[in-house]
Parts: C-alpha cells; structure tokens; sequence
C-alpha cells in the first residue's frame, strides 16, 4: 500500500507541449506512436554554455536592475577581455566592471535573474522522451504534445514560478543540508530538490549554475523573499522539524520529467512512484485493514486512478465496486489509501 502526502494529489491524464530546441530540428516520431522514458522524439542543434557570469553579484546591484548596466545586445559576439557591463560609483570616480573571459555571443535571456551566459559553438543533441506517453502532436518548427499520466504537489510557497518542464535532480541522497561546493554542476537545466533545509550561498550557487528551479522542505523567510530565480517551498519557513516523506519520494523520482505551473503554483509529476509501507504506522498514515465501505484509487495500469469501494478483503486481494456498481478484484500492493497529514 502506498503512503500519499497531504500536498500530493494524483491525478489522470496530462498533455504536455515539448517545444523544440534551436537550429535544424528532425523529428523522429509520429502522431499516436507510443513512446517510453529514453526513446529519441527528435534531433536538434544546440548552443553550447561557455560561461556564466553573476553579473549582479559582481557590480552590487539587485538582479531585476542588471540591463540598465549591461553594455552588449543579444546575440552579439564578443572576445576575451570585451567589457559587459559597469558600475559608476564615487559620483564618477571610480567604477566596478565586468569583462568577458571567453569568447562568444552574448545570451541575455536570464538578465532578470542577473545572469548574462556566453555560449559557443553548436552540437547536435538527441533528444529523447521523458515520460512514458503517447504523442498527440508534431507542430512543425514548434514542438510536440505528449499525453502522460501526472500527479500534482501543491506545496506551501513558492516564488517567481514561470511555466516550465524539465527533468529532476535530486541532491546527493536528498536528506542533508548542503554547502555551495557539495552542487554538481551538471543541475544546469534541472528543477533540483535540494534537500531538509537551504541557505543564500547554497540557493545563490544553484541559481549561479543554472538550475531552473529550487525545490526544498523549508527555507528562511528572508532567504526565500530575495532570492531572484524560482523556488518551491513544500512545508514552510525556519528550521522545521525533519520528516522523511519528501526526501523518500523524490529519491524514488529522480530522473522523472516534471511540469511548473505558474497559474496554479503547482509542480506535476509524470508517471511518478509512490513511497510504499508494509506495516501499519499510525492512524495518521495508512489504516490497519481495508473497511467495508472504504473509498480507494488504484495504480493499475487500465485503471489509474480511478476510485472504488471497498466490498472485501484477504492478505494480498480486495473485493471492490467501481462507480457503476461492477465488482473488481484489485491488488492490495497497488492501491492508494489516505493522506499524510503531517
């Protein structure tokens, strides 16, 4: 049986739109081909990150100001030693400046979060699928529509959430309290779960090496209202007291493709896995035994997330009505029972 979190509601099916990355793409699906985890949807060219630079962190300023200091456009190429952008201080007499160490075109497209990146040069990537689904469309030059099966965490904060789809990185184990040196630097891209609790440095380098999003179980207030790129809070503010239930679930889930709405203030899952128990806890958890009458969800394939009620039970089987009436013979192991309400 499975142990479900307050803030964790499953649900059914999900489209989501992949757009197309830059450059000369070649699609290697078609409408309603089924596709699994790792199989190549299309391939693309990309641009290559050489270097980022904390702009705002370097001429002191807050990071939704760096335009007004940035001295290049987008696009346009630069050398070694090329300035970027300065500061004037002490009424003219004195400036801060930020030159480039690399050569290569300019990319302004996280100056709000005070980051200018300088990338070089163009690979091709193949790009494969990361969700188990089924393709709904190919839009040409555009993207594509894949329908999968979600579950939607609705956590307790978040902060300049933007629509956004990308894989999950889970920090090391998921349980500690990490340092700036402890963050790889392959979570460039990644919505990253970071961990029991984070602080600015930690927070700060993430956003440095281009995570798309911070998820973590608590945060200091302070540290959450001023950080710049997106943040997910899923219990709350200040040093809380640790449970295990997050740091267990994105452990089972890294890897998988995950969807931030905005509007919602929501993060979606797809075909995610569920932490199991075998023995009873407590009354908060999971119940002792399945009673008559009892309603259900099913992680069946055919039968996700459906509902039924309980009519029996043996140690391994339940008897179960579906809505229509019609008796079910479900697998115990496989079935939803209650929230976590911690």
């Amino acid at each position: 049986m499975y142990r479900i979190h307050r803030r964790l509601k499953p649900s059914s099916k999900k489209q989501i739109f992949l757009e197309f990355s830059r450059g000369d793409i070649i699609p290697k699906v078609a409408v309603n081909d089924n596709v699994k985890v790792g199989d190549r949807l299309y391939e693309a060219d990309d641009n290559k990150v050489v270097q980022t630079i904390v702009v705002s962190k370097l001429l002191g300023i807050a990071a939704e100001r760096s335009s007004d200091y940035i001295g290049r456009i987008h696009g346009e190429y630069i050398l070694p030693g090329d300035l970027i952008g300065e500061k004037i201080t002490a009424g003219g007499l004195a400036s801060k400046r930020v030159v480039s160490a690399s050569e290569g075109m300019i990319n302004l497209k996280r100056i709000k979060e005070g980051i200018v990146e300088i990338v070089g040069g163009v690979e091709r990537t193949h790009v494969t699928s990361p969700v188990n689904g089924k393709v709904r469309r190919v839009v040409r030059d555009n993207g594509l529509e894949l329908e999968t099966s979600v579950s939607s965490i609705r956590p307790m904060a978040t902060n300049n959430l933007r629509d956004f789809s990308g894989e999950i990185m889970v920090l090391d184990s998921g349980d500690g309290v990490y340092t700036p040196s402890q963050i790889p630097q392959e979570v460039r891209g990644r919505i990253v779960y970071a961990g029991r609790h984070i602080y600015n440095e930690t927070l700060e380098r993430l956003n440095e090496l281009g995570a798309q999003c911070v998820i973590v179980n608590s945060v200091d207030y302070e540290v959450f209202r001023n950080f710049t790129g997106q943040i997910i809070v899923l219990e709350g503010f200040g040093q809380l007291k640790f449970r295990d239930f997050w740091t267990k679930f994105f452990a089972l889930n890294d890897g998988k493709h995950a969807i931030i709405q905005s509007k919602q203030r929501s993060i979606e899952i797809s075909s995610p896995e569920f932490v199991t128990v075998n023995k009873h806890l407590d009354n908060r958890y999971i119940l002792e035994s399945l009673e008559k009458g009892l309603v259900v969800q099913s992680l069946q394939p055919g039968i996700f997330m459906e509902e039924f009620t309980v009519e029996n039970e043996d140690p391994d089987y339940v008897i179960v009505r579906d809505k229509s009436g019609a008796r079910k013979l479900l697998d115990k192991s496989k079935l939803i029972i209650n929230c976590v309400n911690e």
